[in-house]
């Protein structure tokens, strides 16, 4: 009589095993969810592409759940655990941008708005710099022409003190704007350079550096600076200075 009313249990313990696993992953127990979006893709010169196929997107903290865009752009990551993550998307010749954090639940949680990823240029800038009455001036040229069709931008980063600036570490940054197929030339007012706390009188480092402006920029987590991933920096050398303004 014992041994008949424990094999009877026996199918009822499985099912109830089974039920209590159900919507949870293989390892801790969170439940899962898959995370869908979409990317676009900008050539260098801010031109959308039609193939955005390519694009690996990683959980932050959990590397190795990732999936790759087809080539409508469309992504969907499955098994991402349930709380709150970041996302890196990136593909080879185009910057890398990180998502901000998204609350992951639910059996389906979208991502947001297609992210606009940029290929990072192939030219390169030189710069230099002098000072006015009120302003100071940069002023360089690129390697290749900037066209209507083809248009080259460039990113000023200063920092204060002697240390070069980089994309993520820097105290002001602004885009440059005035292009003239192989020159290029911009001005800062002093006061601007007073409102983003660069000092007085104080030894001040640029950098200037190509960047495809298409690209969508991040706010990083630990810095808090806003980062422009489409931006090439591993050119140094005559992009680089220092100044003082009175």
């Amino acid at each position: 009589m014992k041994s008949r009313l424990v094999s009877s249990l026996i199918p009822v313990f499985v099912v109830f095993l089974l039920c209590t696993s159900c919507g949870k992953d293989n390892d801790g127990g969170k439940p899962q969810a898959t995370v869908t979006g979409q990317v676009r893709l900008f050539n260098e010169f801010g031109q959308e592409q039609t193939d955005r196929s390519g694009v690996r997107v990683t959980v932050t903290d959990a590397p190795n759940v990732a999936a790759t865009s087809a080539a409508d752009g469309t992504f969907s990551i499955a098994n991402v655990p349930a709380g709150k993550h970041r996302f890196i998307l990136g593909k080879p010749g185009y910057g890398t941008y990180q998502s901000a954090e998204l609350a992951v639940s639910g059996s389906t949680t979208p991502l947001g708005p297609p992210v606009r990823l940029g290929q990072l240029p192939s030219w390169t800038i030189s710069g230099y710099t002098y000072g006015s009455y009120v302003d100071v001036v940069f002023a360089g040229s690129t390697s290749v022409p900037s066209t209507q069709a083809e248009p080259r931008s460039g990113r000023l980063y200063m920092r204060a003190g002697l240390a070069l600036p980089t994309p993520s570490t820097y105290d002001y940054t602004v885009r440059l704007t005035d292009r003239h197929e192989f020159f290029w030339q911009d001005s800062i007012a002093y006061d601007k350079l007073v409102a983003a706390g660069l000092p007085v009188s104080k030894a001040i480092s640029y950098a200037i550096f190509p960047e495809n402006p298409a690209a969508d920029s991040y706010i990083d987590p630990v810095s808090g600076k806003e980062i422009y991933p489409a931006t090439k920096s591993d050119n140094i050398g005559s992009n680089t200075g220092g100044f003082q303004y009175p």
